[in-house]
């Protein structure tokens, strides 16, 4: 080492230069103290021959790509496994990085080369978590490593702790395809080699698994071993059964009841199975015969509900696995299946009595057979069964509520308000047998009818003298209460709701016409018939026979009066159809601007209200090519009145959307993931790294930003308004991919300029508030950026400074999706392409719904004002 270097001085900071730490193509490393707080630290020197510069916001001129990756990956929040830049100078023939040296600490590859025999597997899982986050932040943040190996993590030897470092042979991450591969040979992507191009995230994930092998077995993965591993038939002695099964490849996210869902296929053989993940927070664990350890009471109780003879009627637990902070269940899927409530929603002219026995026969067995087994279910809901549409096979799922059947009185229920016994309402207890003949008696009201018992049902079935037209003669002779002592009598057999008359005689089956529309003609060759009942839309709930949501635009204080349910006759009225109950969403300010009249939208009184919402096709006339029955379809504008259970509609008015995405999702698609979409894309070129402010990011449009922005690699500024709950808001929003959330005061303090340092000012401000808060997003805006205006939530004008228009050359747009839709009504193309896009986001996870609140029907006033009242941040979701 020079004695140049003995002592140095960068930025006007003085080091103490000690050991060469290392030496490579991209520079010489060594170890220092920083004089003035004895702080250890490495000094990196690399030449500048040769050396890439590019521009970053924060400096006047171009800096070392290096430099600029390590300062683009650790903006924002600091991310623990990745090296921290503290200092850096540039000089004329190179230039000097002050980086973060950890001790005790050494290079992976010693650790690895060190180590006395294999790496234990559990040691290789705390290792490559912390890799695969590195990497991982890496990507979020718009750099691509390129070369991820044991030489390039430093780990300290107490704690076990991983850092990233040498970001030499890195780039910045776009979606083209690379031509240059800078890193280490052995870790170079096989497609590579083959066509002369790679992709930056592909490339990371298969450098991540070259990177696991040589922790586990200490050497490069030959050609063979890379033939085994992708014929699932690789092994190695010592390693659990887990690593070697990890054999599923996941496919479209199914649920989020009590756990998140996904379809899988089992790669051995094809099988088609669920994947259930479920966080064990707050889950309890009990003892199992043939297991050493407590498991968690869902797998205890799908075990036991699956002893021999196994019950056809109960979803088959295939494998499962314990994880540090979650488990994990693999189970049956049945091919072609559908959630049974939607199912029941889907028969349009309700359910015949005789398909709703066959289901009922089925869910009884299903219920008895855990009874029987030690099972207490605790939520026969509609929701909690899977039918397969095609040989109407019913199986019981969603073990998350359920309890281990005792004699003894229950003092906590956890299933469905709605299927809870009225015993445990009026005492606080009851028991197991007789609250699952409760369940099932409200299971088959749902079933036949699409809604709950109101409490004058309850009363006249008590009374023996409750009837409904076109349901046959042979009905049970036991009340839900006579059914549940007899279940006590006699607890092994428990056949009290079996012996019902009504299953013991067998029906005709008519189930043809299960999806027509009897007595509604179509009014011509290109109208749509579009069915909503099950798949969600805003609005406050299903309608009964011939009824519709209309407007009576009455102004009053509250504005609630200005809703009516009209009935038949009335304006828009459907026919006399009688439609399954459904869900629906209600959306907050925008919607309550159209209760008072002050929306852009406003249709001739009185008329059906809703802006979104999905819907089915049902049928379709002679000449209608663009659509077929069972499509999923969304309004293509606004004002159509999506508050109806079903309508006659012009193919033009409506645009198709997949079946893979979750429904929720699919009836939020058509406007607040739209304008952020589009506002993201039209009015600044953006690209990784860059930032975006916003307010109102709690709003519907705020969330989608905020996730859009995150999957393109886009920071966001979030502005939220102070509140009671704020940091849960803040969690929520962070969880969702925002990169800081700050409150309005924030946004006008000094403490921006500190935010600033970790990121670059925003090219685009997006306001969906006006008043003050505009002028602020106004004031953080770079020089020739754009403020978007698609919303006035303060109901006050946007006051635009004079210098910045004269000195920052701001631009300052509006934008309204529904006109974006009517400009581009001829450009099929544009639609088409946003949606599709939207859509691979929510395939991927990375867009999901807004939050949402769900309110039973019966709170339908309320839930309106709750939507209005400030901070709610979820939507009201009406569950029918």
């Amino acid at each position: 080492m020079s004695l140049l270097y003995l002592f140095t001085e960068i930025n006007s900071e003085s080091y103490e230069i000690g050991t060469q730490l290392g030496q490579g193509g991209f520079g010489t490393v060594y170890a220092a103290t920083r004089l003035k707080d004895g702080l250890q630290v490495a000094v990196k020197i690399a030449s500048r021959r040769d050396t890439k510069s590019i521009r970053i916001d924060g400096y006047p001129k171009p800096v070392p790509l290096e430099v600029a990756l390590l300062i683009q990956a650790t903006q924002g929040t600091r991310v623990p496994e990745i090296i921290q830049l503290l200092d850096w100078e540039d000089l004329r023939d190179h230039y000097r990085m002050v980086l973060e040296r950890p001790i005790p600490c050494q290079s992976l590859y010693d650790f690895i080369r060190s180590y006395n025999g294999t790496i234990e597997e559990d040691l290789a899982r705390i290792i490559m978590r912390q890799a695969v986050t590195a990497a991982q932040t890496c990507c979020r943040h718009g750099v691509l490593h390129r070369d991820i190996k044991p030489e390039n993590f430093l780990i300290t030897l107490d704690k076990l702790e991983l850092k990233l470092i040498d970001f030499g042979c890195g780039e910045i991450l776009t979606n083209k395809a690379y031509r240059l591969y800078a890193g280490t040979t052995e870790y170079s992507p096989p497609e590579y080699i083959m066509t002369g191009k790679y992709h930056g995230e592909p490339a990371t994930v298969w450098s991540l698994g070259v990177l696991l092998f040589i922790i586990l077995c200490k050497k490069f993965p030959q050609r063979q071993d890379l033939w085994n591993i992708n014929e699932n038939i690789w092994t190695k002695k010592g390693l659990s059964e887990d690593i070697h099964s990890c054999s599923y490849k996941m496919g479209i996210q199914l649920s989020v009841r009590f756990g998140t869902v996904y379809a899988a296929t089992r790669l051995h053989d094809d099988l088609q199975v669920a994947v259930k993940f479920v966080s064990k927070r707050n889950k309890k664990f009990i003892n199992v015969d043939c297991y050493p350890k407590p498991v968690p009471l869902e797998v205890a109780l799908l075990i036991r509900a699956n002893r021999d003879p196994r019950a056809p009627e109960i979803i088959q637990l295939l494998d499962w696995q314990e994880e540090p902070e979650r488990y994990v269940m693999i189970l049956e899927r049945p091919v072609p299946c559908e959630d049974l409530d939607w199912y029941v929603l889907r028969q349009t002219t309700g359910m015949k009595e005789d398909l709703a026995w066959v289901i009922m026969r089925q869910a009884t067995t299903a219920a008895q057979t855990c009874c029987r087994r030690g099972v207490l279910h605790r939520d026969l809901a509609a929701e909690s069964f899977l039918i397969n549409p095609d040989t109407l096979k019913v199986k019981l799922i969603n073990f998350g509520c359920g309890e281990i059947l005792t004699d003894a009185a229950y003092t906590s229920f956890t299933g469905a308000d709605q299927y809870c016994p009225p015993e445990y309402l009026i005492t606080g207890e009851y028991h197991g047998k007789p609250a699952t003949v409760w369940s099932l008696g409200i299971f088959l009201f749902t079933v036949l009818f699409g809604d709950f018992p109101t409490r004058r049902d309850l009363d006249q079935i008590n009374k023996y003298i409750w009837t409904k037209d076109g349901l046959s003669k042979g009905g049970c002779t036991k009340t839900e209460e006579e059914e549940g002592q007899a279940a006590e009598e006699d607890p092994q057999s428990y056949h009290g709701v079996g012996v019902c008359k009504w299953f013991n005689v067998r029906m005709g089956f008519g189930f043809l016409s299960m999806n027509t529309r009897d007595g509604v003609p179509l009014e011509t060759p290109v109208d749509v018939f579009v069915h909503q009942s099950k798949l969600h839309m805003e609005g406050f709930r299903s309608l009964k026979e011939g009824e519709a949501v209309e407007f009576t635009f009455k102004k009053s204080s509250k504005g609630l009066e200005s809703l009516r349910v009209t009935g038949p006759g009335g304006a828009h009225c459907l026919g006399s159809e009688r439609r399954p109950k459904g869900k629906s969403v209600q959306k907050r300010r925008a919607k309550g601007d159209r209760v008072y009249g002050t929306y852009a939208i406003l249709p001739e009184l009185p008329a059906v209200g809703g802006n979104e919402g999905v819907g089915q096709v049902m049928e379709v006339g002679d000449k209608v090519k663009t659509l077929k029955v069972g499509d999923w379809v969304i309004p293509r504008d606004a004002g159509i009145g999506t508050w109806r259970t079903a309508a006659v509609l012009k193919a033009d008015d409506l645009v198709t959307l997949p079946k893979d995405i979750p429904v929720l999702s699919a009836a939020t698609l058509g406007v607040n993931p739209c304008t952020a979409f589009r506002m993201l894309t039209d009015f600044e070129e953006l690209q990784p790294g860059d930032t975006v402010i916003q307010n109102s990011a709690n709003s519907g449009v705020g969330q989608a930003v905020i996730q859009i922005a995150a999957a393109k690699g886009i920071q966001t500024i979030n502005v939220v308004r102070d509140r009671p709950d704020l940091q849960q808001l803040s969690d929520r929003l962070t969880a969702l991919g925002a990169t800081h959330v700050i409150t309005e005061e924030t946004l006008r303090r000094p403490e921006m300029k500190e935010l600033f340092k970790s990121c670059p000012r925003p090219k685009l401000a997006l306001n969906g508030v006006g008043g003050k808060s505009a002028t602020e997003l106004l004031r953080h805006l770079r020089s020739g950026g754009s403020m978007v205006t698609y919303g006035g939530m303060a109901k006050q004008p946007v006051t635009v400074p004079v210098s910045a228009l004269i000195f920052k050359d701001v631009k300052i747009r509006g934008f309204w999706v529904t006109q974006w839709k009517r400009d581009n009504k001829h450009d099929e193309d544009a639609l088409r392409n946003m949606l599709d896009e939207l859509c691979v986001l929510i395939r991927a996870g990375k867009l999901s719904a807004p939050a949402c609140t769900e309110v039973s029907l019966q709170d339908f006033r309320k839930a309106l004002e709750n939507a209005m009242k400030p901070y709610v941040s979820t939507k009201q979701v009406f569950v029918m």
